[in-house]
């Protein structure tokens, strides 16, 4: 499901900090806007984020051991007209900027409906890595 027929945007895309330099490691932000008539769950707390993104170039993305989570929170409702900002990735996942340049990516935000049907959101962004 995208967010052309789900209702559900993903806006404002943009990594944490927000001047990011090679060889540091990263997060991004990004805008959850529920326009869909139902409700919608997305996962939440310390040890959960519904976003992720995959870049084309200047970022690996690594798995850190080190960096257990444990603790589990229930999902964070949505209703319809309602928007919240989510940061990613998940605990154990680490975005290390390796290279300067322009960076396009894609960041992608999994949810749930009502109905407990899982959905996405895809969205194309570019940032620059100094």
């Amino acid at each position: 499901m995208n967010a052309t027929n789900s209702g559900v945007e993903l806006v404002d895309i943009r990594p944490s900090p927000s001047n990011v330099k090679a060889g540091s490691t990263l997060e991004l932000l990004a805008t959850v806007v529920n326009k869909s008539p139902d409700s919608i769950m997305l996962p939440a707390g310390r040890c959960d984020s519904p976003l992720t993104a995959f870049f084309m170039a200047n970022v690996v993305i690594r798995q850190d051991q080190f960096q257990g989570c444990t603790a589990t929170s229930s999902p964070f409702e949505l209703n319809h007209g309602e928007e919240v900002t989510v940061a990613g990735p998940v605990p154990i996942t680490l975005y290390q900027a390796i290279k300067a340049g322009k960076t396009p990516a894609t960041a992608t935000v999994y949810y749930l409906t009502e109905n407990l049907q899982s959905g996405t959101v895809t969205k194309p962004f570019v940032f620059t890595i100094s």
